[in-house]
C-alpha cells in the first residue's frame, strides 16, 4: 500500500526473501517486481528491485528522491494528492539533493533529525516512500545484483536503527 504503485499496480512478485531485524523488532523483506505504467497500448513494463521495512511505530507519510531523477514520473500524480515538496532550511546540501513531498510538513520535518538527515546525506540516494507503518526502498527501476542485495540489507538495518531511535 504505498503511493507509488497505486497507479503502477504490481504484476508481479519473485526472489523474495526475508528476515527480521531482532533487535530493533523490524521485519523486512527483498523481492524483484514486475509492474506496468501507463495504459493499454501505451503501457511500459518496469523491473525493480525493492526492500519494504514493516516498522512497529507510526512515522509521516512521505515520499523521497532524488531531485531530478523521479520528478517528471511524480510531479504529475503528486500535483492531485496534496503533496508538496518540503525544503529544510537548515541543510539546504540536503534540501537540493533531495525531493521530499508529504501533507504534513511539521511531521515530516521532525522525523527527519539530525541524525536522519545526516544519514541520507552520507549514503546512497534511494527512491524511498512512506505509508505511515512502513518504508519501501528502491534504486533505479533495475534488479539488483547479489552484492546490491546485501548492501540494501545493511542500509535497511541502518535506517531502521535510526527510525526507531537506536543510533548506532
Amino acid at each position: 500500500n504505498f503511493h507509488f504503485f497505486e497507479i503502477r499496480p504490481i504484476e508481479r512478485k519473485s526472489n523474495c526473501i526475508k528476515g527480521i531485524f531482532t533487535d530493533l523488532d523490524v521485519s523486512w523483506e527483498i523481492t524483484d517486481v514486475t509492474f506496468n505504467e501507463g495504459a493499454a497500448f501505451t503501457a511500459e513494463t518496469f523491473n525493480t528491485t525493492l526492500m519494504v521495512l514493516k516498522l512497529n511505530k507510526k512515522i509521516p507519510v512521505f515520499t523521497m528522491e532524488k531531485e531530478g531523477v523521479f520528478e517528471k514520473m511524480f510531479d504529475r500524480v503528486m500535483a492531485y494528492t496534496g503533496y508538496k515538496d518540503i525544503d529544510f532550511e537548515m541543510y539546504p546540501n540536503f534540501s537540493n539533493k533531495f525531493l521530499i513531498t508529504g501533507k504534513n510538513e511539521a511531521e515530516i520535518q521532525a522525523f527527519f533529525t539530525d541524525d536522519m538527515i545526516q544519514f541520507f546525506e552520507n549514503h546512497q540516494i534511494y527512491h524511498l516512500e512512506s505509508n505511515g507503518e512502513a518504508l519501501v526502498i528502491f534504486d533505479k527501476i533495475k534488479l539488483a545484483r547479489t552484492d546490491e542485495t546485501i548492501a540494501f540489507i545493511d542500509y535497511g538495518k541502518e535506517l531502521a536503527t535510526l527510525v526507531n531511535g537506536k543510533i548506532s
